[in-house]
């Protein structure tokens, strides 16, 4: 699989649970969202701006997907919103591996992340950013069941873990 494959494979309306653990703290916090993905061509827009703001070639871009989700977190009853676009550009030596770079709102975040697709298909997915150390791990247990679990590293603290799990209840 590669990473073109598996945004294809993301496509749709999904609902989303997830489950955070602060470790070192007593402390869980729960969400629940629902999320719409769509692949962008590499000529989108939305691509194209991306990969200006990181001064890349849109040649070098695979595909690129766009998330908006919507929720609620814990016992907050009010709606949470925002939108993701991730644009992959994949190793020339190994089309497993490569770089996500990455639009989010709210708060007009851009990062870039490195990404490798293990023999298993789970994509692996590490950031550092400002200190913190992220690493997601994305896999299909069936067409409509996609798991992910997350580990988030703060330098002198403790650790933040994460597992979702995400039903697709429509097509793309």
């Amino acid at each position: 699989m590669d990473i073109k494959t598996f945004f294809e494979q993301s496509c749709g309306k999904w609902f989303c649970q997830c489950t955070s653990q602060h470790l070192g703290h007593s402390q869980s916090e729960w969400q629940r969202t629902d999320t719409w993905i769509t692949l962008l061509p590499t000529d989108d827009s939305a691509v194209l701006q991306l990969c200006q703001q990181f001064s890349l070639d849109p040649a070098l871009a695979v595909c690129g997907l766009s998330a908006r989700w919507e929720g609620t977190i814990g016992t907050d009853t009010s709606k949470k919103t925002g939108t993701t676009v991730l644009v992959s550009v994949a190793n020339a030596k190994d089309p497993h591996q490569g770089t996500l770079l990455r639009q989010s709102t709210p708060g007009d975040i851009a990062t870039t992340a490195c990404y490798m697709i293990e023999q298993t298909e789970t994509l692996v997915v590490m950031s550092e950013q400002d200190g913190l150390e992220l690493e997601e791990r994305l896999w299909f247990a069936s067409p409509k069941l996609r798991l992910r679990n997350s580990i988030l590293k703060r330098p002198n603290t403790f650790n933040t873990t994460s597992f979702f799990s995400e039903i697709r209840v429509g097509d793309a």
